[in-house]
């Protein structure tokens, strides 16, 4: 990837969604409170959600409900499915972002550890459609984050190479994701849920709390020639 005056020239941005395109963090607490309760488990607040949530539902969920962790899930999406689509928004300056970056002729895509039946309605809802050809998420054949592949098959997607191509997030586990499939990892934080210090420990080229800052700085808004 070249690197001029201190912009990268991407063939290729592709972004983590929760936390750091939307704020859907209430449909999903209410799915995981929904689960402790049929449970008899104690609910998460809001924070500790934010904080906690990361992982695939397939790793997690088994870990916290053992042999019954198909009927936990049953219970979080039902109580999920139920309010996300309505309950869901985007974070400011992304969509503006998203917009110059698609004016600029960059091709983006959506890597996220959310389901990706889950993640396209959200996409045309949020009248994104036509910025993302590419959204591949748990559920569609893969492993999740931290498990690069998602990553590398979203990059081949779009017609380039992964050193060509930058991944934003706003979690440590995205940035190790983008390096160990290959790609500059940017750090976007705009709920400011990681420490800035622990996103550079993870591989962070940069890091940012919100988009207005990234736009601000022009990083990744030059296209590879």
């Amino acid at each position: 990837m070249a690197a001029v005056g201190g912009v990268l020239q991407a063939r290729a941005l592709l972004f983590d969604f929760d936390g750091t395109l939307v704020d859907g963090f209430r449909p999903i607490m209410a799915g995981l409170n929904a689960a402790f309760a049929h449970f008899g488990m104690p609910p998460w607040s809001e924070a500790q959600t934010r904080q906690r949530v990361g992982r695939p539902l397939t790793q997690t969920f088994p870990e916290m409900f053992g042999e019954r962790w198909l009927e936990a899930r049953a219970c979080f999406y039902a109580a999920h499915d139920a309010v996300y689509l309505d309950d869901t928004q985007a974070l400011p300056g992304c969509a503006e972002f998203l917009a110059e970056a698609f004016t600029a002729g960059i091709p983006m895509g959506i890597v996220t550890n959310r389901r990706g039946d889950r993640t396209r309605p959200l996409i045309e809802a949020l009248g994104w459609g036509r910025y993302f050809p590419v959204v591949l998420g748990v559920g569609d054949g893969l492993e999740g984050k931290p498990d690069p592949t998602l990553l590398r098959v979203a990059v081949a997607w779009l017609g380039t190479r992964p050193g060509q191509a930058v991944y934003l997030g706003d979690s440590p586990l995205d940035m190790t994701t983008a390096l160990a499939a290959g790609l500059a990892g940017v750090g976007v934080a705009p709920l400011r849920q990681h420490p800035e210090q622990a996103m550079r420990e993870a591989g962070a080229l940069r890091c940012f709390d919100n988009w207005q800052a990234l736009r601000s700085s022009g990083l990744v808004l030059a296209r590879d020639p």
